[in-house]
C-alpha cells in the first residue's frame, strides 16, 4: 500500500503508528482500491491540494505557518465527519464529548489516494513541524487520538 510506505517514513511515536495501522485497516476493508470517492475538499488545507497536484510527492510539504495550517486542518476534519458528531461550523479541537459509538460511520469511508490518506498525510506534516514544543505536541497528540477514534469507527463498519 503506497500510503503505508509514505506514512511509515515518519517517526512520530506509537500514537502515530497506531493511526497508520488504523488507516491500513480501513483501506484493507475497502479492498485497497487506488481511487475511491474523493474526500470533501471545501476546507482542505492548501498544502494538501498542492501535494495532490504534485502527484503526492514523497517529500513532506513544508509548513511555513503552522497555526494557519492547523486551523485549516481542523475546519477540514470537522467537515468530513459524519453529521452524527454535530461538528459543523465549529473550530479547533474536537471535544471528546462528541464521541459516540452509535450511528452510521459509512459516510466517512473514503478509501484510496484521494481519501483518508490525505488527512493522515497532513497530520504527518503537522507532526514533523512541532519539533520540541510540548504544547504543540500535546495538541497534535489529541488530534491523532481523535483521528484514531474516528478511524476505528469507520474500520468497524
Amino acid at each position: 500500500m503506497e500510503a503505508r510506505t509514505y506514512l511509515g517514513r515518519f517517526n512520530l511515536g506509537p500514537e502515530w503508528d497506531r493511526l497508520v495501522d488504523l488507516l491500513t485497516d480501513v483501506e484493507r476493508k475497502s479492498g485497497f482500491i487506488k481511487s475511491g470517492k474523493p474526500l470533501k475538499w471545501t476546507f482542505r488545507p492548501s498544502q494538501v491540494s498542492l501535494w495532490i497536484q504534485n502527484a503526492r510527492s514523497r517529500d513532506p510539504t513544508p509548513l511555513d505557518d503552522r497555526d494557519t495550517f492547523v486551523a485549516a486542518w481542523w475546519l477540514w476534519w470537522r467537515d468530513v465527519q459524519p453529521k452524527l458528531r454535530g461538528l459543523a461550523g465549529g473550530e479547533g479541537p474536537v471535544p471528546a464529548s462528541t464521541r459516540s459509538d452509535d450511528g452510521d460511520w459509512e459516510d466517512m469511508r473514503w478509501p484510496g489516494q484521494n481519501g483518508l490518506y490525505s488527512v493522515v498525510a497532513a497530520l504527518s506534516w503537522w507532526g514533523e513541524s512541532i519539533h520540541q514544543s510540548p504544547v504543540a505536541r500535546k495538541e497534535w497528540l489529541l488530534t491523532v487520538d481523535d483521528t484514531c477514534w474516528a478511524f476505528g469507527r469507520v474500520a468497524a463498519v
